[in-house]
């Protein structure tokens, strides 16, 4: 213990203070090195940009992701930073507590973050739901990263307390419409995957290898979901293996294989690896990047 004390202070990533609930890695400068995001609960969010000396600087106060618009520190769970707009910049996602909604920050590029969740339809949506794992992926295969937020409240009385808040309210799927907004399409994926309940951690992978991507969601107290996500394998796929060989210092060689889905619209096709960090609450690594026009009617789950 002494030791990894040492060295997260020697990294300047030290923190007793701050109780961090969700992390993920964002070149958010654009300089080539890995920076470090922390989603904090009730403390501010943590943004660590990378020395490139085996250090770190923390930067999210002049970054502006510490606080909400109030400068107020929110209880952060779940986050995900993706280039959702196509700028070339990664901007982040936060989930927070109910009455504090969603953060989304949008990268200006200038080292300054403008949470765009107030003015959005995201913001007005998730004012009311506490939210905990919450990602970007493709779930319809355009090329646009969407969202998705597990929600459930702590307290189990909360309804009584608060009239207008849920215990279980519906997970939140949200559509990117490709010019910086966003729509909430949880209705259309299906009876099921909009069924209220009390949501912790989320993953998502191709677990049927048709092209698309699932969802694995967690519940409090009850059992896991796995819900398949029907009707965005329209177009054509082709699924590429990888083999790399790499010799280590002992002169073995290993071999890594990685699987990539290339979706074509036909115009164009694409294939690049997307890395999703999402800490306790989901840690998946998903590789995948499509471009096609196709938009899934449900999200099915799977029974066992």
């Amino acid at each position: 213990m002494a030791n990894s004390k040492t060295r997260r202070k020697k990294a300047g990533l030290y923190d007793p203070i701050s109780k961090g609930l969700g992390i993920t890695v964002l070149d958010y400068n654009g300089d080539g090195w890995p920076d470090l995001l922390i989603a904090n609960d009730t403390q501010p969010n943590k943004l660590y940009l990378n020395n490139r000396n085996g250090t770190f600087t923390e930067n999210a106060i002049p970054a502006g992701m510490a606080f909400s618009e109030d400068g107020v520190a929110r209880a952060g769970m779940g986050v995900d930073a993706a280039d959702y707009d196509r700028s070339g910049k990664p901007s982040v996602i936060i989930s927070n507590f109910s009455n504090q909604m969603m953060s989304l920050y949008h990268n200006e590029g200038n080292g300054l973050f403008v949470d765009e969740a107030p003015r959005s339809s995201i913001g007005r949506a998730s004012l009311l739901t506490l939210g905990f794992a919450c990602f970007f992926f493709d779930y319809d295969l355009d090329g646009w990263p969407d969202i998705f937020v597990a929600n459930g409240h702590l307290d189990s009385d909360i309804e009584r307390i608060q009239k207008r808040i849920q215990l279980s309210p519906a997970a939140a799927l949200i559509h990117n419409l490709r010019n910086g907004k966003f729509e909430q399409v949880t209705a259309s994926a299906g009876a099921t995957f909009a069924t209220p309940r009390v949501a912790r951690g989320a993953a998502y992978a191709d677990i049927d290898n048709d092209g698309d991507l699932d969802l694995l969601i967690t519940t409090n107290a009850g059992p896991a979901l796995l819900f398949r996500n029907d009707g965005g394998n329209r177009n054509h796929a082709l699924r590429v293996k990888l083999r790399v060989q790499v010799r280590t210092a002992t002169a073995l060689a290993r071999w890594y294989e990685l699987n990539m889905t290339v979706k074509s619209s036909g115009r164009c096709c694409a294939a690049v690896p997307v890395i999703s960090h999402k800490a306790n609450w989901c840690s998946p690594l998903v590789w995948t990047k499509n471009i096609s026009s196709v938009r899934p009617d449900h999200m099915a789950e799977r029974e066992n």
